[in-house]
């Protein structure tokens, strides 16, 4: 049996006494991956997402709207990464406009969009479906970019790139050396040495299953133990993938490690960031080349996905689905600089997975204001409610097969899914 096998099958089989509690399922439902990509400072919705032409109240680009297998998109010729994206991937996308964030604030609004709170101490949604779903793995949430939010789920998350929490620990001497004047012999052991060292683990482990871990809190640490050891080794056999300390991963490297990571089973949920500082004050044009990028890389990504095989004859993409969300936009008219501002409002893009491809939930009005909705239906409704994150956080866990209601007082938010 190969290494990743074997410590899926071991996990799997120890997780009933290590994890209670853990599962693959909800109800009989099958379980899906979650990757969330974050486009961070607030992207102008009008560039493609939610488009506004026209209009004396809003400053759009140019462009013309196109439907896309029921997506209408503002495509132009000098966004065709944008066009491209909608062409191959618009029946798997579902678009969510009209979210009202109720701040301005870069970081009340991010920590919203992301767990549905303004509180940094809040799991984020890719966190609680990475520990519900995927807990008994070596890195549950696998976090890629700079941007993510654990709580309390900490034990479940591994960072790389540009905080690259995983290769510090794994060979600490390359990245905290000596200090100057001081030296002393590292040791490395061989490998008969590494041998007999498992060998001891593996015997103290068993001893102590036998007596004082035999059963209750014991028993369950014990087994924890032993499944440590197992998601360690499968993480020092990914470490020469894992880049460079303090390597700032473009979207396309992390795509190649996020659908690597979830087909050898290394990690249930990845944390994606598009590297691109989107808070365009001065000079609102940038917009399109920032769209551009990002579109290129999410093509990348969506393509890599459908490409890789995932279980029972499905993609990847089939059983992934994927968040692409920015904490705000940008207000309708361009300021005295050429650049927009921070406004409440903003949409969000899904692919993938459960996503209802080919259907628009929500709307903002002709000044960029949130239209209200029934959340039962997702309908425009004047007597409905406003979309928040937190109706879409729970919506996520809930579409992935986990139980959001450990984490969430609010009903999940069904209408984007299947």
């Amino acid at each position: 049996m190969k290494r990743r096998s074997f410590l899926h099958a071991t996990a799997a089989a120890t997780a009933a006494t290590v994890l209670p509690g853990t599962t693959r399922s909800a109800e009989g439902d099958t379980p899906c991956r979650v990757i969330l990509v974050n486009a961070g400072g607030g992207w102008d919705i009008s560039y493609a997402l939610d488009p506004k032409p026209g209009l004396s109240t809003v400053d759009s680009p140019v462009g013309e709207i196109v439907d896309f297998d029921g997506l209408p998109i503002f495509a132009h010729e000098t966004r065709p990464n944008v066009t491209s994206f909608f062409e191959s991937f618009a029946s798997r996308s579902c678009l969510l406009h009209g979210i009202g964030m109720r701040s301005i604030s870069h970081i009340t609004c991010g920590q919203k969009i992301y767990t549905g709170r303004s509180s940094a101490n809040a799991p984020d949604a890719a966190a609680i479906v990475g520990h519900e779903l995927g807990r008994e793995l070596p890195l549950p949430y696998l976090v890629l970019g700079g941007v993510a939010f654990s709580g309390s789920l900490g034990v479940s998350t591994g960072r790389v790139g540009s905080i690259n929490q995983i290769n510090a620990l794994l060979p600490p001497g390359d990245f905290f050396p000596d200090a100057p004047g001081f030296e002393h012999e590292r040791y490395e052991a061989t490998s008969s040495e590494e041998g007999l060292i498992q060998q001891f683990l593996d015997r103290r482990a068993e001893r102590e299953a036998a007596t004082r871990g035999a059963t209750g809190y014991n028993a369950r640490r014990v087994s924890d133990f032993r499944v440590s050891l197992l998601k360690s080794d499968a993480i020092r056999n990914q470490s020469g993938a894992f880049g460079e300390f303090a390597f700032a991963f473009t979207l396309q490297d992390q795509a190649d490690f996020a659908v690597r990571a979830l087909s050898e089973d290394l990690s249930w949920t990845i944390g994606l960031d598009s590297r691109l500082d989107w808070d365009t004050h001065g000079y609102n044009d940038i917009q399109g080349p920032l769209h551009e990028e990002l579109f290129a890389g999410l093509s990348y990504l969506a393509e890599r996905l459908e490409s890789t095989p995932g279980s029972a004859g499905n993609t990847l993409l089939d059983e992934t689905l994927v968040v692409v969300m920015s904490e705000m936009s940008r207000t309708p008219l361009l300021n005295a600089s050429g650049g927009k501002d921070h406004w409440p409002t903003t949409s969000m893009l899904m692919f993938g997975g459960p996503a209802r491809g080919g259907h628009v939930i929500g709307a903002s009005n002709d000044l960029v204001e949130s239209e209200l909705i029934d959340i039962d239906s997702g309908e425009l409704d004047p007597n409905g409610v406003l979309l928040e994150p937190r109706h879409i956080l729970s919506g996520i866990v809930d579409a992935s097969g986990a139980d959001a209601t450990d984490y969430s007082t609010t009903e999940p938010f069904r209408a984007p899914f299947i």
